[in-house]
């Protein structure tokens, strides 16, 4: 089968995000079952290229790192097209759309291939984008928020209204789906779970150099402030440090945080790192922390969860639906750096004995699906639409 994903970052430059982990893996796993795969994508080239890396075939098309997303959006229009008509003239059937700003598939649709969307988030994202700015007093991007959401929800109706298929990642996703977009519920829909990559599975644990991680966007929805503030109510009775790996608007935001309640000897952040080295730093660590006010499928969670690192969240769902308190890990009150700092108490009292059955749990609990399994299911709706079309 041939397919091509278009996604709007290239995942074999930089994965900065859930969506590029998620087209990375997905697509060398279809590969690796013997499928042409192709990403068109937005890539630093001067003029479209296209190699191979990994058995997948990257159609990169020309845009300046510089640009912001509305810019980008708009090459990718502009030079996809192009790509999306060539490769159908090569025999592909399938294309799959990754994200809502797969902007070719919008405004130019294959002639007889069919036109299926992931959909990895929907209005929830945008509304706790608005809920953070407001709680971190952030005017600006506050009003600048509205307005992105209430574009995106114009943009939302147009592409999802132009899709042949919808593909779900959770069923959270489906239930907004529903909420907002119900006078497209006629769509037919799927829904298939992101996977962790297989080798995380026979990966041993190593020693722990820290007690703590968070993994991922320094961006509004993602919280990390609370983690310095829980830091700020342990720090007189425990000794513990914290690791924040990632990169984004917020960070210096966050890091003025640390400076003012002088915790620099508490909490380092690496900033962002490459994908390769995710699976070392969450091994390093005893606990990761995910803070956010919002998620659908997190794949950091999965991905520490089946390498035996237990997992402090915020009582969201899906979250809740994967981590049991005291289980697999600890729960706190969405919001409350109170709350988080009492979970992480929590954790640093644990004694190694109790330690090790969280970190069993944290394995045995999670739903072993790889990204061999999610290729497998993908192909399999690919071809019910196939014999669907015949």
């Amino acid at each position: 089968m041939k397919i091509a994903i278009i996604t709007l970052n290239n995942p074999f430059e930089k994965i900065s995000g859930g969506i590029e982990s998620a087209v990375y893996n997905l697509s060398r796993a279809l590969a690796s079952l013997g499928h042409e795969v192709w990403i068109v994508c937005l890539g630093s080239v001067e003029k479209h290229i296209i190699r191979r890396e990994d058995n997948v075939n990257l159609w990169i098309l020309p845009c300046s790192k510089r640009n912001g997303i509305f810019t980008k959006s708009l090459a990718f229009i502009k030079y996809g097209r192009k790509a999306i008509h060539e490769l159908e003239n090569r025999g592909v059937t399938i294309f799959n759309g990754q994200g809502g700003l797969s902007s070719p598939l919008v405004f130019y649709k294959p002639r007889k291939a069919k036109v299926i969307f992931t959909i990895h988030t929907l209005d929830g994202e945008n509304i706790a984008n608005i809920k953070d700015c407001a709680r971190m007093k952030k005017n600006m991007e506050l009003m600048l928020e509205i307005i992105k959401y209430l574009l995106l929800k114009l943009w939302r109706m147009l592409y999802l209204s132009r899709s042949d298929y919808l593909i779900f990642i959770s069923k959270f996703v489906r239930e907004e789906f529903l909420k907002y977009y119900w006078f497209l519920r006629g769509k037919k829909t799927f829904l298939v779970q992101n996977g962790f990559p297989k080798e995380y599975i026979n990966l041993e644990t190593c020693e722990k150099k820290y007690d703590f991680c968070y993994i991922g966007r320094l961006d509004k929805r993602k919280c990390v402030d609370l983690i310095v503030n829980a830091s700020r109510i342990l720090k007189g009775g425990y000794q513990f440090s914290i690791i924040i790996i990632g990169d984004g608007p917020w960070r210096r935001d966050i890091e003025k945080i640390i400076e003012k309640n002088s915790l620099k000897q508490y909490i380092s952040i690496a900033g962002y790192i490459t994908y390769d080295k995710i699976s070392t730093y969450i091994l390093n660590s005893k606990f990761l922390i995910l803070p956010s006010s919002y998620e659908i499928d997190p794949l950091i969670v999965k991905e520490a969860l089946a390498l035996g690192t237990p997992c402090i969240v915020s009582n969201i769902q899906p979250l809740i639906e994967r981590i049991k308190d005291g289980h697999n890990g600890f729960l706190f009150t969405c919001y409350s750096y109170l709350s988080l700092s009492a979970a992480m108490e929590k954790a640093l009292r644990l004694d190694m004995e109790s330690y090790l059955r969280i970190s069993r749990n944290a394995k045995l609990l999670l739903e072993r699906i790889t990204w061999d399994d999610v290729a497998k299911k993908y192909i399999e709706i690919f071809r019910i639409i196939a014999c669907n079309d015949d």
